[in-house]
């Protein structure tokens, strides 16, 4: 893995805002809308990290997974002791 530093000077506008310069956002592949966690390492260091999220058929594949362990899991067992103490 190769490391290395780009470092330019930029402002904070009235709102908060800092503009993440061009040539460093092309580098980093950040898009317009990329999710980004400041992160404040004290003594006046932040270091902005790029957050990857899951994409929605991730997190769909993720639920329908968990939905059914939790049936498999869970309710089959309560449905079948239900039915047993119906009989």
């Amino acid at each position: 893995m190769v490391l290395y530093m780009v470092s330019e000077v930029v402002k904070v506008d009235d709102k908060g805002r800092v503009l993440i310069p061009e040539d460093i956002r092309e580098a980093g592949g950040i898009d317009p809308g990329a999710p980004l966690q400041v992160v404040d390492l004290g003594r006046g260091v932040f270091v902005l990290r790029k957050l990857e999220l899951p994409s929605r058929e991730e997190i769909l594949k993720i639920c329908r997974e968990t939905r059914r362990k939790v049936y498999k899991e869970r309710v089959e067992p309560w449905l079948k002791e239900m039915l047993k103490s119906r009989k």
